[in-house]
């Protein structure tokens, strides 16, 4: 098989590899609306998810009940036992405290990680809304699940294809101009007593003044 032959299918395996691949990458969406009555004192989890390569999450909340206010936790599995716990906890990116309405918006990205979004009516989170009885809330929260490094290994390999095939292209032209490149004929052997015409090289006697093939005299 021809290196150029060679090349070709290589180049073809690699294109049927990226379009194989290009639906591999996955993104798992989870969205929720509802509304919720949270008693005082009390929490409502009202998200937990486990977050894959890269997370993402949104969310807006509305409180139906006058005058009164709470806290929307982000927090993750180690916070969240601290939390139900009433221990010191963290709370992360994308919480919202002391609101009656709001959005927000976070990324969470360790992968295998839970993740828990809280709407609290409690005491607990400092500078937090104080309650003052029962609330009605109502929400909506989407999680997105991206799987990136698939996303990332597809761009490589069509980078690494283009790659290949200006290497091929380059190869091909190298192997048409050496490896196939015209080779000069030799001019024919003089033979002894002859002579060679310096118009088309033509094997003349030296006692002939004109090439009789050409007609060149000299």
């Amino acid at each position: 098989m021809s290196p150029t032959r060679t090349l070709t299918l290589l180049v073809m395996a690699l294109l049927l590899a990226a379009l194989l691949s290009a639906g591999n990458a996955q993104a798992t969406t989870l969205t929720t609306t509802e509304t919720r009555t949270i008693q005082y004192g009390e929490y409502s989890v009202i998200m937990l998810y486990e977050a894959q390569q890269s997370s993402v999450f949104s969310y807006s909340f509305e409180v139906l009940t006058d005058t009164s206010s709470v806290d929307v936790l982000v927090l993750n599995e180690a916070n969240f036992a601290a939390y139900i716990v009433k221990s010191t906890f963290s709370y992360l990116p994308g919480t919202v405290l002391n609101s009656r309405g709001d959005s927000a918006s976070a990324s969470t990205p360790d992968q295998g990680q839970m993740y828990y979004v809280v709407i609290d009516n409690t005491n607990a989170p400092e500078g937090g809304a104080t309650p003052t009885g029962s609330v009605e809330v109502h929400f909506t929260i989407t999680a997105t699940n991206v799987d990136v490094p698939s996303i990332i290994s597809r761009a490589i390999l069509i980078i690494a294809i283009g790659a290949i095939l200006f290497v091929v292209v380059i190869l091909v032209l190298l192997y048409v101009l050496l490896v196939h490149k015209p080779k000069a004929q030799a001019p024919p052997p003089v033979q002894m007593g002859m002579k060679i015409c310096p118009n088309c090289g033509n094997s003349v006697p030296y006692d002939f003044q004109y090439c009789p093939k050409c007609g060149k005299k000299w």
